[in-house]
């Protein structure tokens, strides 16, 4: 099975506490990237995870990583915004 590489934005406790748990347990995805806003908090969650690496800006993040998929974990009134952006 080919292994999924994957990048999360945003970096708050929806990430910590449900889906970076669940995506690191399975086997076909990789999580090779995280950003967030606040790059303090990327750098922490990267730190957390062993994620290799973080940013500041997720158009930065997707354009250096090219990631398969990318999970949007941002408020709700920020979602639309960032759908748009490749």
């Amino acid at each position: 099975m080919r292994t999924l590489k994957m990048v999360v934005i945003g970096a708050g406790q929806i990430v910590k506490m449900n889906h970076l748990p669940n995506y690191l347990s399975m086997n076909c995805v990789k999580i090779v990237g995280i950003s967030d806003t606040n790059i303090l908090a990327a750098k922490s969650v990267a730190e957390k995870f062993s994620i290799p690496t973080y940013f500041g800006n997720h158009k930065q993040m997707l354009e250096e990583l090219k990631p398969d998929a990318a999970t949007i974990c941002v408020p709700n009134r920020c979602i639309l915004q960032l759908c748009g952006d490749r």
